[in-house]
């Protein structure tokens, strides 16, 4: 996977990537990827075109890289419009540590960037939004931000080994994290 995973980053090649649980589909993500170490990919999110952050996922929960001519044609479109060279600048604005994910967490707390984190798998299936509260040697904790824009009062632990993605820069998770609230 990583020579292919090398050529795709080289060509800057549009992809869908495909995490599979007991082979069922749960994941797809379009767009760019833009770097990979052992452990992760990290590759810019697109859906029809539009640019919606940055996304870490673990190599050992991908089921798939596909570049068929379905995907080529929107590499052309990408190319051609300059939405490649934009998602390549939004990589490389941000200076991040992908060494691990406590690494990546700092980078990410340093810069003050809101993110998402999903867990996918089994009972601990769970999708939370908000800002890098503290980060530990086996987890994270999160400043939650529910669906209606509020800090929950605690923040939320996660542990390292659950975490199927990680995402940042995306509109969603910003416009939330501006907007959120702080219950008194």
């Amino acid at each position: 996977m990583k020579k292919k995973i090398d050529s795709l980053i080289q060509s800057k090649s549009f992809v869908k990537v495909f995490i599979d649980k007991e082979d069922v589909n749960i994941e797809k993500t379009d767009g760019i990827i833009m770097f990979q170490n052992e452990n992760f990919i990290v590759m810019s999110d697109t859906y029809d075109f539009f640019y919606c952050g940055m996304k870490l996922i673990r190599k050992k929960d991908i089921s798939e890289i596909r570049n068929s001519d379905n995907e080529k044609v929107f590499n052309e479109i990408m190319k051609a419009e300059k939405l490649t060279d934009l998602h390549i600048e939004l990589f490389n604005k941000y200076k991040i540590d992908f060494s691990d994910f406590k690494s990546l967490f700092n980078s990410l707390k340093f810069q003050n960037l809101p993110i998402i984190i999903e867990c996918q798998y089994g009972k601990n299936d769970r999708f939370i939004l908000g800002s890098i509260f503290e980060i530990n040697e086996k987890n994270v904790r999160i400043e939650y931000i529910n669906s209606r824009a509020e800090y929950d009062l605690i923040p939320t632990k996660v542990l390292y080994k659950d975490i199927t993605t990680v995402c940042w820069d995306g509109q969603y998770t910003n416009l939330f994290y501006k907007y959120a609230k702080r219950i008194e």
